[in-house]
């Protein structure tokens, strides 16, 4: 993780949340997230895991708020899933958890 640079003329960033949060998986980006996080998933987790398509669509969701809320803040996509997911209770509903996070607290940590 680090520090990006103040934005210009002390103007907060803004970020797309909708591109995130879309239907449409833009083709240079295809299921980055949700692989990410299968990778590192726990076992009994993986197994609870949704179709790749809705898991990548939950997980750009809370990235893009994440993000919103800490634009001075980099951390690479693939490395924010796999966080996520080794803090990912196993018996819980995935997506339901994704759903609930607070996502600035989870791109804090």
């Amino acid at each position: 993780m680090r520090l990006a640079g103040q934005p210009e003329c002390g103007r907060a960033a803004t970020v797309d949340v909708a591109r995130y949060a879309s239907s449409e998986m833009p083709a240079d980006r295809p299921l980055v997230l949700a692989t990410a996080f299968r990778q590192v998933a726990a076992p009994a987790l993986r197994k609870k895991l949704p179709a790749a398509l809705a898991l990548e669509r939950a997980l750009r969701g809370v990235l893009g708020r994440a993000r919103e809320e800490h634009p001075e803040v980099v951390v690479p996509d693939p490395e924010f899933a796999a966080h996520l997911a080794r803090k990912m209770d196993p018996e819980m509903d995935p997506l339901a958890s994704i759903a609930a996070l607070h996502a600035g607290d989870a791109y804090l940590a």
